[in-house]
């Protein structure tokens, strides 16, 4: 994959989608794209987002971040899975539904993050209704000054 002429990343299709090297490949491929937070981990492995929302990390760091440090974490939209309220990640309101017949995109405001998750169609959601999430540890991808921790 390039960038201004630069390579950014080699590797097959599923490599570069399931392990992004940096935040431009990240942000490329897939569709719809991935999801961006941005925040400032605490040494308790939270991530306090610029949205104003808390992420608790610490049972996905397993010792890949450095605390007291900016951090971007992505989800890929069909990542995100609704669950019981005890068990969310995020919980938001659904702002925008677009019923694709096999799949349904639905646009999250969770306090002041936008989310887009990926659900199955057979289970409709709408407009306006409140949404539990959250995400396998394994699928969240992690970057500091744009390029992937492992």
């Amino acid at each position: 994959m390039l960038d201004q002429g630069r390579i950014q990343q080699i590797g097959t299709a599923s490599e570069i989608y399931h392990r992004p090297s940096n935040l431009f490949v990240a942000s490329f491929v897939g569709q719809p794209q991935m999801n961006f937070i941005e925040g400032r981990l605490d040494g308790h492995g939270k991530l306090y987002s610029k949205a104003g929302v808390e992420f608790d990390l610490s049972g996905i760091l397993g010792g890949r971040a450095v605390p007291d440090s900016q951090l971007t974490v992505g989800i890929r939209p069909e990542d995100l899975r609704r669950c019981a309220a005890a068990d969310a990640c995020f919980a938001g309101t659904a702002e925008f539904v677009e019923d694709l017949g096999s799949d349904c995109f639905v646009h999250l405001v969770c306090g002041g993050l936008k989310l887009v998750a990926r659900l199955p169609a057979q289970d409709p959601i709408k407009l306006g209704q409140r949404l539990d999430l959250n995400v396998d540890p394994e699928r969240v991808h992690l970057f500091h000054q744009e390029r992937r921790i492992d």
